[in-house]
């Protein structure tokens, strides 16, 4: 019995220590400059995030993107739509996204996306250095 005990333990510690490294990973990323490859147009964005707000540009076709940000846990937010200056995008406004981190890797992160479509996306943004 003091074996399964024992044994018990030191799972529930490893879990709680290996959940407590990861989300406190995350926090790295709350706050710089970053950038992301859009999968669908192969293009590069550039994000910079504060603590409330994102911005997302893309140079190539001069579209920006603001957003609010929440952080829902350490290793989740979620991005509000404020502004565009796309026509196309403008219908996005007030519109929601949640986002997952879900693995991190030296300075880049790998992602989930909750999209309005019922769809999940995914992808890599990776921390600018600065």
């Amino acid at each position: 019995m003091k074996y399964f005990v024992l044994v018990v333990l030191i799972n529930l510690y490893t879990v709680i220590s290996f959940s407590q490294s990861s989300s406190a990973g995350c926090s790295e990323f709350k706050t710089g400059e970053f950038a992301y490859r859009d999968s669908s147009t192969n293009t590069i964005w550039i994000i910079k995030r504060t603590t409330k707000h994102q911005t997302e540009k893309n140079e190539k076709d001069g579209i920006v993107i603001k957003n609010k940000i929440k952080w829902l846990s350490p290793c989740e937010y979620q991005l509000t739509q404020t502004w565009t200056n796309s026509k196309s995008l403008k219908k996005r406004n007030s519109s929601s996204l949640n986002y997952v981190i879900v693995s991190m890797a030296g300075d880049s992160y790998s992602y989930t996306c909750n999209c309005s479509d019922g769809t999940k996306r995914g992808g890599t943004v990776v921390k600018m250095p600065g």
